[in-house]
């Protein structure tokens, strides 16, 4: 059962600082962030813990072990082919804020606004499954033999060229979208038409992004700037197609 909009005790508090300081120190320690994560990390973690609950928590974590699986996986062919995500794909501060602000104002949000918590629901899930659409695109569409192609010619270009996509790096998107929808289902945040509306719209912004990247060529927003916009986008989206749906 979930526990989205659960009350918030002082012991709550203490537990959300306790368990997000051993897991952000432990993930140091295994290398799987940069030290600039370690405090945004704690800080993002005891806040959405508190906010969201346990099972919203459930739902960064999801996000976080996945990314980093994804990003892990084939790094050294990715490395080779000169695609690879920076200082062995550890990820740093802005990554937490940039992945992580959209859900954060949504939790917020259902505090302020309790009568629409299911909306913000979707819009919290959604945006994570954006998030995660994205990263497992890009570390998965690179490890392909097939060239990519770009969204703006049409034709193949080099593997992470910014914009392009591959058959391989948009199957995988879809299905981390999917993943993040079902897990927001299993600890209770979102129905199945939620988690419908989450697969759909968490994967529309992870297209926009790359149409966004490609078009604006030289021109596009810094890397942290357009996460931050596609995870709003895939959130509004998904509210949008729950919204309609129940018309």
């Amino acid at each position: 059962m979930s526990d989205w909009l659960a009350p918030i005790g002082p012991e709550r508090v203490l537990e959300a600082l306790a368990i997000n300081a051993a897991l952000a120190l432990s993930a140091l320690a295994l290398r799987l962030v940069r030290r600039s994560a370690v405090v945004p990390g704690i800080a993002l973690g005891a806040a959405l813990y508190l906010l969201a609950g346990r099972a919203g928590f459930a739902v960064l974590l999801g996000f976080f072990v996945l990314g980093t699986a994804v990003t892990r996986w084939g790094y050294a062919r990715k490395a080779a082919r000169g695609v690879a995500e920076a200082s062995g794909g550890r990820r740093g501060g802005s990554h937490v804020v940039a992945n992580g602000a959209v859900a954060l104002a949504a939790a917020a949000l259902a505090r302020v606004f309790p009568q629409a918590g299911a909306l913000w629901a979707v819009a919290y899930v959604a945006a994570f499954a954006t998030a995660l659409s994205d990263t497992t695109s890009s570390e998965i569409g690179p490890l392909s033999a097939a060239s990519p192609l770009s969204l703006r010619t049409g034709r193949c270009v080099a593997p992470g060229t910014p914009g392009a996509v591959s058959a391989a790096g948009t199957a995988a998107g879809a299905a981390a979208a999917a993943a993040m929808a079902a897990l927001g289902w299993a600890v209770g945040l979102v129905d199945v038409p939620g988690a419908a509306a989450v697969t759909v719209g968490g994967f529309a912004g992870n297209l926009l992004e790359s149409a966004v990247t490609a078009w604006s060529g030289r021109r596009a927003p810094g890397h942290g700037l357009l996460n931050a916009a596609n995870t709003l986008i895939g959130a509004l989206l998904s509210v949008a197609i729950v919204l309609v749906a129940r018309r």
